[in-house]
């Protein structure tokens, strides 16, 4: 004989059922998050060392403490720790100057020099645009005889002096006529993009860093150069890889641009977001000193549009890098994946095999855009028909 149940003790059954599921689950997500919180805290640094250092430097050294070098030097101890050169720690001065010089902001005379190797004679090769050195007359190709009467040293450090600084330099002109110029050191924004032209059809577009400056430059020189042949120089040059994809992405569409990953697991497809597109023809310098954002531009032009690599071995940095503030406006910056054309190999740690090989033996030529004396620029031109 079945016995009937009531309405009331039906739900006290149910609220107890419920009761107990709830005690179960509750027991069992408690179990796994503190499982998880165990295995977190086991990682976590042991800081007992540090801890031991500081407390009988404390007790035991005399006079006082720089705090914030304390800290300071720490977490750049941290970061070195890692064993990735890629990783970093920026103090508050490092990341005010990182994110100027990102910006394109410097404070100089505004010309960058060069040595020939051969002579050892230092020349002008490049002056910004409204830079002191433009004011002053100063342009690309003048062969520099003195720095504040002395002969230039490698590299002219007195062209990156304090605001207000001054420098005097004799110069010989491309006619042989001999000036003197003074300058004063002012902030002046650093071109990242220039285009030089190499003859009636061919045009040459340097890019010396992918930073925030890079892609307004960029896309002005891309709608008015009026050449179908370009040749992209990145010799020497890097920077971030995202800004080499915004590039990309102004000058190819439909098309996928990039690959990303954490591991051969974990891979995703950056494609191209515009439809927007530049009809050229392009060949694209390397060389050893080509790295990270400049490497993944060079490898998407090769695979989207066919461009030749000329020149030498590239770096092998595929990284990109994420920077993060800390509370005390500090940064970290973490390597957080990695890049990878859209079709062939990666370039992480092996760099970029060219199509045709050649060192650059004349950094004035380089500079000046001719390829009549600088190997690698003749056979890209030559490349492009």
């Amino acid at each position: 004989m079945k016995r009937k149940i009531s309405l009331s003790a039906a739900l006290v059954l149910v609220l107890i059922g419920a009761l107990l599921t709830f005690q179960i689950t509750d027991s069992a997500l408690t179990s796994k998050y503190q499982t998880k919180l165990d295995q977190l805290t086991d990682d976590r640094l042991d800081l007992s060392k540090l801890s031991a250092v500081d407390e009988i430097v404390r007790q035991r050294r005399q006079g006082a403490l720089d705090e914030k070098a304390l800290q300071d030097m720490s977490a750049k101890g941290y970061m070195e720790g890692l064993g990735d050169p890629r990783c970093e720690y920026l103090s508050m001065e490092e990341l005010s100057l990182r994110l100027e010089a990102d910006a394109g902001k410097k404070t100089g005379v505004g010309a960058d020099p060069v040595a020939d190797p051969s002579t050892g004679s230092v020349y002008v090769a490049a002056v910004h645009k409204g830079s002191p050195a433009e004011a002053a007359g100063i342009v690309c190709g003048d062969r520099i005889i003195s720095v504040n009467g002395a002969d230039p040293s490698p590299g002219v450090p007195e062209f990156y002096g304090a605001e207000g600084s001054g420098v005097t330099l004799e110069l010989e002109k491309a006619d042989g006529s001999i000036a003197s110029a003074a300058v004063f050191c002012a902030p002046y924004d650093a071109q990242s993009v220039v285009y030089i032209p190499v003859s009636d059809d061919v045009g040459m577009v340097r890019i010396t860093a992918f930073n925030s400056s890079s892609e307004a430059a960029f896309r002005e020189i891309m709608d008015s150069c009026g050449v179908k042949k370009i040749v992209f120089d990145l010799r020497g040059s890097g920077g971030d890889g995202e800004v080499a994809l915004r590039l990309l992405d102004y000058i190819l569409s439909d098309c996928a641009l990039a690959r990303t990953y954490t591991d051969p697991e974990n891979v995703s497809v950056v494609n191209a977001t515009s439809d927007h597109t530049v009809d050229i023809k392009c060949a694209v310098l390397v060389d050893k000193g080509t790295f990270a954002g400049a490497e993944l531009f060079a490898a998407v032009l090769r695979d989207c549009a066919g461009a030749t690599l000329v020149g030498e071995r590239t770096a092998g940095d595929a990284a990109f890098r994420t920077l993060i503030r800390l509370s005390d406006q500090s940064a970290i910056v973490l390597t957080s994946g990695y890049f990878a054309p859209p079709v062939s190999g990666a370039f992480e740690g092996v760099g970029l095999e060219c199509d045709l090989e050649a060192a650059s033996t004349n950094p004035l030529a380089a500079a000046l855009g001719d390829p009549a004396s600088d190997l690698p620029l003749g056979m890209a031109v030559t490349s492009l028909g």
